[in-house]
């Protein structure tokens, strides 16, 4: 008989069943449910309490479900499991060094050095981070860290050593900082390994510390190993490139295949040019699209980039010789040594010492020697200060003493002697040119070195200058009176209108000695016409009036404070750098012109010394060079016109053309500048992109460097960054040498950004704060030093690049030699062919093993001086300059077109895409061309870049894919899920990288790998057709839909570079409609206006807000409202900066709280990781977008049906076909969109989340009809709605009678229902397994099967000796 069931209730009033009528029974469960209710009771009087903070919850290791828990429990990302890792590492060096201090000592029989140990040991567990379980993202860059930061610095310290002392050396330091119960390698994967470690356990005293720094031993052995081998990876790597290529080069068909590609590449240009020849419109528009533009060839264009690349070196040497000068300065008043009146003798004797002639007049003669002896009495005062003020030690500090032997940060002589040696060195310069001169000023300048000083006045320079009434006054009765001494006087209108004459004629304005601003033709020529001849502003009140730079006290009856003496002694140094550089880079320019003019033939020559017959036919427009001093040995020349313009031609700059507009449109463009740079340059995660990120500039030219290459560019490059004092001569040597050839200082986004930042500085001069505001954005210290490291990211790959050609070409070269067999090469610049013809070689032929065979003896002492005394190391490094300039991105190489599309409201950093393409097409050409040649070494030169061109494009973005899916146990099929239903539009055809997943191998974090690929550009358009395929056939479109879709994703990816809207007019959009592109609502519809506004330029303002920044606006609390209780509401925490501030405690937890305003729980590990190395993680978040999937449906579902719902509002007449068409276009339409959704369930699905997971976040939006249907594969079409065929029939006095056809629409339901079919999903793929578990447990299996695999081998080939001694012995063959 059944036992009777017990009703009882529970003391909250739950009815409860207890199927038993035992009392024991009945009892026992009453107190479990009684157990239950008391602990749901405390549960929910605790959530209600203000205790409740579950967003304070700490991360855990492992996930079941979604990325917050109920109580806030969040799984830790990988960046927060990479930066508990490295502060790992980071506190594992001293606890290391501790714990082997007491462990010695310990060994060494003192007691106290167990205490020792101890306490290293309780500080590690005090601050560093528990990385158990948190994988190899956390183990990997803890050992990075641990050993590699002792390993680098023992390497520093070695130097030169030989490697197997830097090796030991390395094992002792990373044994030294190594945990003494770390396991090793040998341990992990090794059955009975060499590096096996001893255990601890059960050992005590003297014991124990002798085991314990074994073990230490053992892992810094291995640690040691472990870093050797990092270089050696890179050299291998190297190598095997270089191997197969070598390989393929003696491949048959190879080079015939690349000839041919070559010759239909010179067919093509051949009909290029023949359409420039005949078309007009062919002629106009090509040039635009080209580096050369109108000139006749690309060796005429290299000279012309020439210029602005030798300017920019001298200004580089200038920058050098004025950062000393002012650092030095700056650090004597700041060392506190200094007093009022130190300070005014230190920048009297500066001032006397650099222009000795400011202060006196006389005969020439007299004038020099007093000057001279100014001077020597000046450098006196400097060493005297040096020495006060503790900046030069050393009592040897004589006048003798060179600049380049005082190797001390500051010294004021030193600074002074190499402002001076540069002025000098530039008039030694400019005195070799007499073409460039005035007849007698080669003279002058040769008589004035050591004196020579340019002047310059504040109001030809700053735009904010107005001089004193005073100086006004003195400077009018000046003019009177000089007036009337000469006869002629006038009256004081007169006089005040030639003072007005004077102030807005200006002068020569050189205030930034940028390129840009020096290379006009204008400026050059303003220059040519007296910045070296007599001043004829004498006149003491004239030249107060006019504010001159000086650091001379007294100007007339002026006093100058000593802030504008200062100011004045740097600005006439900058000024006469300035002047003497403009001069130096144009006359050189001539000279090359003229040089590559000479060595044209008859007949083809671009400068002709007469009027040719052509330009009187009219073929040609001819134009005269002007007969004037300034155009050296090209004055008087006849040239083409359009050669003439293309030579003169400055960048367009299209807010000229806008006449009164002119500002305002210089000022958006302006802004958008500094909006972009802010998102790049003053992003530390844009800077480090930018380094990573252009390594693959050099790799795709198949280029990779050695370890010691990286570690030495990047100590040279960005050692010249921060520098106090100048660098030895030898390595500023090197440094002006990259600058000068145009390897560095011209990268291309920040060419982009600052020339547009400049021309609206130029713009908005008469704007006041807004002129100001740009000026200071180019000219800012913060600035300066965050465009340097910009540069300098890039300037790094570009110089290995150089130094890799260079090397790999010369290698080239000696082999032909050792072989003694020519070796040929066409002579690309004019310094290439004067090389080549210096030696009689045929410039069209230069054969370099001959070049490389030439005597000292026949180096002529001008050739020295030019160009050294190895002539094939000038081919070669001119060859290396060239590759470089045309296969790396280069800002100074973009076309006209670029130039003017990035002065357009829209695209974003238009110039970096446009070199992409540029260099990535000539990378492929050089390739060809290298891969036809009849030699063999440069053929495998050829298929070892066309090998990393493959590689950098297509073979690595695809590889890391597949890695990351197998490290993680991911799938193919997650990660395109991912791309087609739940990655932003411009994220779909990029790389990804999975980097989590959760406890079942479902996808959950990612990282989006195109941010730091650079030639992901070339790839997304094919991307972009291959996803069109896979989604297209996955939806079951038609070929046409699917030929459509991949022309149009494809042509989308290609132009919006270039047309796409630019982000700060994106943002300015966002804060008019009040939502962002991606989405995210700024207001409601119904705000006040008020908060509308507040809102609006909250979101743009942070736009130039850099990102990172550790404060932003609040868009969504204005100050009129935060201001009634908490002003700082109106602003927002960056990320990292909450996470710090709550992790450290040091704000009241009731003020911030782990959760960002988006929602975010912050990890201050994963922020600080993320910063640091540049990597963003993605979040899937599917159940998040799911929703905004199923929100977004709703909208689209009820856009298609109001085409066909909206017919019951119209009014005229509507034929039965255009009801029937437009009923089932409606349905076509809904059909699309609902497809979309059930292919977004079904990667939901494929993404790990249950049916039921599904249901409940589509009931939760709600709203959705029909969605159980969807959710099975089912699709029910639209029916015809009663109301609008009511609505349709109904007439009336202002409403037509329309019939609908019912039947038409019948039938098309019912096609629908036959023929609408949505795609089932794919058939799940097994899941992979996680390879970080396989890894291990293959290699433990393939180490213990060596023995067994080489007893084989053993035992093979002992049969195989036994057998053939039984043949000899029997006679068988």
């Amino acid at each position: 008989m059944a036992e009777l069931a017990t009703f009882k209730y529970l003391s909250d009033g739950t009815p409860i069943r207890i199927d038993s009528s035992d009392p024991d029974v009945i009892a026992r469960t009453l107190r479990e449910k009684e157990l239950e209710v008391a602990q749901e009771r405390r549960r929910t009087a605790f959530e209600a309490s203000a205790e409740f903070q579950p967003s304070e919850a700490d991360f855990v290791k492992e996930e079941s479900s979604g990325s917050i828990g109920e109580y806030g429990e969040a799984v830790m990302r990988t960046g927060g499991r990479a930066g508990r890792g490295v502060l790992a590492g980071l506190v594992s060096i001293p606890t290391g060094i501790a714990s082997t201090v007491g462990r010695g000592l310990q060994a060494a029989g003192v007691e106290r050095g167990e205490n020792v140990v101890l306490t290293a040991q309780a500080v590690q567990d005090a601050l560093a981070p528990d990385i158990s379980d948190t994988g190899l993202w956390g183990e990997i860059p803890k050992a990075l860290v641990q050993f590699g930061i002792p390993g680098a610095a023992v390497f520093k310290v070695l130097g030169n050593s030989n490697k197997a002392t830097k090796l030991l050396a390395t094992a002792a330091a990373e044994g030294v900082v190594a945990e003494e119960d770390m396991q090793s390698f040998g341990d992990t994967f090794l059955p009975n390994p060499v590096t096996k470690t001893k255990e601890l356990d059960r050992l005590e005293g003297q014991e124990k510390a002798f085991a314990a720094l074994y073990n230490k031993g053992v892992n810094g052995l291995e640690a040691a190993a472990l870093m050797a081998g990092i270089p050696l990876a890179m050299t291998a790597t190297g190598a095997v490139i270089k191997t197969g290529a070598k390989g393929a080069a003696l491949v048959p068909g190879v080079k015939q295949v690349s000839e041919g590609l070559y010759a239909v590449g010179k067919g093509f240009g051949k009909v290029v040019e023949e359409a420039e020849k005949r078309s007009k419109v062919a002629k106009f528009l090509l040039p635009k699209f080209r580096f050369r533009g109108d000139l006749p060839d690309n060796v005429v264009a290299e000279l012309k980039a020439l210029k602005a690349t030798e300017l920019s070196g001298l200004a580089h040497a200038n920058l050098i010789a004025l950062n000393d000068l002012d650092a030095t300065f700056k650090q004597a008043i700041k060392s506190g040594n200094a007093n009022g009146s130190d300070a005014e003798k230190v920048m009297d004797a500066l001032n006397d010492f650099l222009y000795p002639t400011d202060a006196i007049v006389g005969a020439d003669a007299v004038t020099k020697a007093n000057a001279l002896t100014i001077q020597n009495d000046a450098a006196k005062v400097l060493i005297e200060a040096d020495k006060k003020f503790g900046f030069v030690p050393s009592d040897k500090l004589t006048l003798n003493t060179k600049p380049e032997n005082i190797r001390t940060q500051y010294s004021l002589f030193r600074a002074a002697q190499n402002a001076r040696a540069t002025i000098d060195d530039y008039s030694r310069q400019i005195a070799g040119n007499p073409n460039l001169l005035p007849e007698g000023a080669q003279d002058t300048i040769e008589g004035q070195l050591g004196l020579y000083g340019a002047t310059q006045y504040r109001a030809f320079l700053d735009d904010s200058y107005v001089p004193t009434k005073e100086d006004t006054e003195r400077a009018i009765e000046a003019i009177m009176r000089g007036s009337e001494a000469m006869g002629l006087p006038i009256k004081r209108a007169d006089a005040i209108n030639q003072l007005v004459q004077i102030k807005d004629k200006g002068g020569f304005v050189n205030k930034n000695l940028t390129p840009r601003e020096l290379i006009s033709n204008e400026t050059l020529t303003a220059i040519q016409q007296g910045p070296l001849k007599a001043k004829t502003l004498q006149s003491p009140a004239v030249k107060a009036y006019l504010g001159e730079y000086t650091a001379r006290k007294n100007i007339g009856l002026k006093t100058q404070t000593f802030d504008e003496r200062k100011q004045g002694l740097i600005a006439k140094t900058k000024e006469t750098l300035g002047r003497q550089s403009a001069i130096i880079a144009k006359g050189k320019f001539f000279d090359r012109l003229n040089e590559y003019n000479k060595n044209l033939p008859e007949g083809n020559k671009m400068f002709l010394d007469d009027a040719p017959v052509e330009a009187a036919m009219g073929i040609d427009e001819y134009t005269q060079v002007p007969d004037s001093v300034g155009f050296g040995p090209l004055r008087g020349k006849y040239v083409k016109k359009e050669y003439l313009q293309a030579l003169e031609n400055q960048s367009f700059n299209l807010s000229e053309k806008m006449g009164v507009f002119q500002p305002f449109y210089a000022s958006l463009l302006g802004a958008k500048g500094m909006f972009q740079k802010a998102q790049t340059v003053y992003n530390p995660t844009g800077q480090i992109r930018n380094v990573t990120s252009a390594l693959g500039f050099t790799a795709f030219n198949g280029n990779i460097p050695t370890g010691k290459d990286v570690l030495e560019t990047f100590q040279l490059i960005y050692g010249d960054i921060g520098r106090k004092y100048p660098l030895a001569k030898d390595r500023q040597k090197v440094l002006q040498e990259y600058v000068r050839r145009g390897i560095t200082g011209t990268q291309a986004q920040l060419g982009e950004l600052n020339s547009l930042i400049e021309q609206a500085a130029e713009s908005t001069k008469g704007l006041g704060r807004v002129g100001k505001m740009f000026d200071a954005s180019k000219d800012n210290k913060v600035s300066n030093i965050a465009s340097r490291f910009y540069a300098a990211g890039d300037d790094v790959w570009k110089v290995m690049n150089y130094e890799i050609e260079k090397k790999k070409l010369l290698g080239i070269v000696q082999k032909a030699a050792i072989k003694n067999k020519p070796l040929t090469m066409k002579a690309q610049t004019v310094d290439q062919q004067n090389v080549a013809r210096a030696f009689g070689l045929d410039p069209n032929n230069v054969d370099l093993v001959a070049l490389s065979r030439v005597p000292e003896d026949r180096l002529s002492k001008e050739f020295i001086n030019r160009y050294g005394k190895n002539p094939l190391d000038e081919f070669l490094s001119e060859e290396a300059a060239t590759i470089t300039k045309n296969n790396i991105p280069n800002y100074s190489r973009t076309p006209e077109v670029i130039d003017a599309l990035r002065q357009l409201p829209f695209g974003n950093f238009i110039a970096y895409p446009s070199e992409i393409l540029r260099t990535g097409m000539n990378t492929i050409g050089r390739s060809i061309t290298e891969i036809a040649s009849d030699n063999a070494d440069i053929r495998a030169r050829g298929l070892e870049r066309l090998f990393g061109a493959a590689s950098v494009a297509y073979m690595i973005p695809k590889g890391l894919e597949q890695f990351s899916v197998g490290m993680t146990g991911s799938s193919e099929e997650q990660v395109d899920a991912f791309k087609r239903s739940f990655s932003y539009d411009w994220e779909r055809n990029s790389t990804f990288a999975v980097t989590r997943t959760n406890k079942d191998g479902y996808l959950r974090e990612m990282q989006n790998a195109s941010y730091t690929l650079p030639y992901d550009y070339l790839l997304r358009p094919s991307e972009a057709i291959i996803n069109a395929y896979n989604n297209g056939v996955r939806s079951e479109q038609e070929l046409t839909e699917i030929a459509l879709n991949a022309g149009l994703g494809a042509s989308a990816e290609f132009l919006s570079p270039f047309i796409g809207q630019s982000m700060l007019f994106d943002r300015m959009g966002a804060g008019l409609t009040g939502r962002t592109s991606q989405g995210f609502k700024l207001y409601e519809d119904g705000a006040p206006l008020g908060d509308k506004i507040w809102a609006a330029v909250a979101h743009t303002l942070n736009g130039f807000i850099p990102a990172g920044s550790p404060l932003e606006f609040n868009p969504k609390m204005g100050p009129q409202h935060s201001s009634n209780f908490d002003p700082w509401r109106s602003f927002t925490l960056g990320n990292l900066t909450q996470a710090a501030l709550v992790e450290s405690g040091m704000v009241d937890a009731s003020r911030l709280s782990r959760i960002s305003e988006r929602k975010k729980k912050l990890d201050v590990y994963d922020e600080a990781f993320q910063a640091a190395s540049g990597i963003k993680f993605i979040e899937s978040q599917v159940e998040k977008k799911l929703g905004y999937r199923i929100q977004e449906a709703k909208g689209e579902f009820g856009t298609a049906r109001s085409e066909y719902e909206k017919l019951k509002n119209e009014h005229g007449a509507r034929l039965p076909e255009e009801i029937a068409y437009r009923f089932q276009q409606a349905n076509a339409n809904r059909f699309k969109k609902v497809r979309d959704l059930s292919i977004a369930f079904d990667d939901a699905r494929t993404l790990g989340l249950s049916e039921e997971k599904i249901a409940k976040i589509v009931r939760d939006v709600g709203g959705l009809d029909g969605w159980r249907g969807i959710l099975n594969h089912i699709y029910i079409p639209m029916a015809p709605k009663a109301s609008v065929s009511i609505e349709l029939y109904r007439a009336a006095a202002d409403k037509r009678r329309n019939v609908v056809p019912a039947e038409a629409m019948s039938q098309e339901v019912a096609r629908s229902y036959r023929e609408d079919r949505l795609p089932q999903r794919p058939t799940p793929q097994p899941m992979a397994p996680d390879l970080t578990e396989v890894i291990p447990e293959a290699v433990r299996s393939a180490v213990e099967a060596i023995p067994q695999q080489f007893d084989q081998i053993s035992n093979r080939a002992s049969q195989f000796l036994r057998q053939q001694e039984e043949e000899k012995l029997m006679g068988g063959s």
